[in-house]
């Protein structure tokens, strides 16, 4: 069910009576490795150049994607030598891999297939958005895209000399994922993997879209050039403001009960720089203050109509920034292992390999269940990918933790 309010439609969850998109019998042939492999049917496969007279390679390219997906679902492998061991078995080979694979094989595959097969899928399965084509169809006018957007950092090993991070007493290093996250949908809409030290602000300002909506921290809010590149691409923002900012008012806005029901105590119009050459504006800057916090927090946005974006509204989308926090959280501690996170392969490509197989495993999963799955469905459905739960006790439990949920 939707609500509309102030120019927004918000969705309230329904009560969960049954798994969505769940029956007994799809649960029966269902595994989110056989629906990988049909969803990576649609991109074309890496091409190869074998060496004339040189040995056919015997491990495939979608052997090689299902056998990295296959160790994020297993909670007993955990390392590249364990997959490879794990390939002897005749289960895996009918499921995952179709022959046992090697760990030179293994290793090489990172540098002969590459990350631009998964890319693709990745922009492919975001692109199709059946959930905003059926609220559409609904007749709901979604407004734009309302992206939060972040980066968090993947603790790598010393061998991984390109992923420097920071020199702090050591050299650290580091990968980062850059991403964009669909408030509405629940999923990564965007994402760039880079090293540790890339900043954030210029991976972003690659990605601009015409027309997007924004919703980032105070680091964006130290560029203004930034801001106002989305700005110029016909984009809004909402990201939030330093304290220590140069601000030059220009209006004062009235509030209303709702606004200071959200502990807004200021919305004015104000023009951002110290110089005059430097000046970013107008704009708008709302300031937040509630009995708790542990200090103010200052938002400035490019939507100056205060009829469609009242400052109430501004501080609830604000609020739910924390979506793409708690997703970092869940691809490392749910679909990963806590304070863990193992690397199958130590270059470029192969880091890039793992993490668009994670985050193309978080869309399916998403997909299949109408939301990402907590930790305890997590548990289940790997329970059942070993054989041992039923799907009906699949379908029962899983039903019970969604209830849970929406309760």
């Amino acid at each position: 069910m939707y609500i509309f309010r102030r120019g927004f439609y918000w969705r309230v969850p329904d009560k969960v009576t049954s798994v969505p998109g769940y029956s007994i019998d799809e649960l029966k042939n269902w595994s989110l490795l056989g629906e990988f492999r049909s969803v990576l049917a649609k991109v074309a496969p890496t091409p190869l150049v074998r060496p004339k007279g040189g040995p056919k390679r015997l491990l495939t390219e979608e052997d090689y994607l299902c056998s990295v997906l296959f160790v994020m679902f297993n909670p007993v492998i955990d390392s590249m030598r364990g997959l490879c061991a794990c390939s002897l078995l005749d289960r895996v080979q009918e499921e995952v891999s179709s022959r046992p694979v090697s760990l030179a094989s293994f290793s090489e595959a990172q540098h002969v297939f590459g990350s631009t097969r998964l890319e693709k899928l990745f922009a492919l399965l975001v692109a199709e958005e059946p959930r905003r084509k059926a609220a559409s169809a609904r007749g709901l006018a979604l407004p734009p895209r309302l992206s939060l957007i972040d980066s968090s950092v993947f603790p790598a090993v010393t061998r991984m000399a390109w992923a420097h991070w920071r020199h702090q007493q050591k050299t650290q290093r580091a990968v980062r994922l850059h991403l964009q996250f669909s408030l509405f949908d629940g999923e990564p809409s965007k994402a760039t993997i880079s090293e540790g030290r890339r900043c954030e602000r210029s991976a972003f300002a690659e990605s601009i879209e015409p027309g997007g909506f924004y919703v980032g921290d105070r680091n964006y809010g130290r560029d203004y050039g930034l801001l106002g590149k989305i700005k110029e691409a016909g984009g809004a923002y909402i990201v939030r403001l330093c304290e220590g900012a140069c601000v030059e008012t220009i209006e004062e806005l009235p509030l209303d009960e709702e606004d200071r029901a959200a502990g807004v105590v200021s919305d004015r119009i104000v023009r951002l720089g110290s110089r005059e050459r430097n000046h970013h504006g107008p704009v708008r800057v709302v300031r937040i203050e509630k009995e708790g916090m542990d200090e103010p927090i200052i938002l400035v946005t490019s939507c100056l109509d205060r009829e469609v974006f009242g400052a109430a509204l501004l501080a609830e989308i604000y609020r739910h920034r924390w979506a793409i926090e708690l997703f970092f959280r869940w691809l490392k501690c749910v679909l990963g292992r806590p304070n863990q996170w193992h690397w199958l392969a130590e270059s470029a490509e192969g880091v890039a390999i793992q993490i668009y197989a994670a985050l193309i495993a978080a869309l399916l999963l998403s997909l299949r269940l109408g939301k990402l799955p907590n930790k305890r469905m997590m548990e289940l459905l790997r329970f059942h990918a070993m054989g041992m739960i039923s799907a009906a006790n699949l379908e029962r439990l899983l039903a019970g933790q969604f209830a849970k949920k929406s309760r």
